[in-house]
């Protein structure tokens, strides 16, 4: 089980929780999605950088589908049962992610 506190340790990340999300760096990670399209409730939205589109723009999207949290690199809003990993380059994180895992 990898929790949300191991993986904003493996990318080298900074973990932002919001008021009512205590206890947030223990919880178990749930599947990850690049798509809010296709995120479901308790996933994790991964906010990547495209030449034509920038996820950080769907991060609100994200959570209001149900996501737990965020992997950004800009700064957003953390609603208070939320959070979000935020580090320089998604996908570099991503990557780095792939070769922790």
């Amino acid at each position: 089980m990898t929790t949300v506190g191991e993986l904003s340790k493996a990318i080298g990340g900074q973990l932002s929780v919001g008021q009512d999300a205590t206890g947030a760096a223990d919880k178990p990670l749930g599947r990850a999605s690049i798509d809010t399209r296709e995120l479901s409730a308790g996933e994790v939205f991964w906010a990547l950088r495209g030449p034509q589109l920038d996820g950080t723009a769907f991060v609100a999207a994200a959570f209001a589908r149900g996501a737990d949290g965020a992997i950004v690199a800009a700064e957003v809003d953390v609603p208070d049962d939320r959070w979000v990993i935020r580090v320089r380059d998604t996908q570099d994180a991503l990557w780095r992610a792939a070769a922790w895992y």
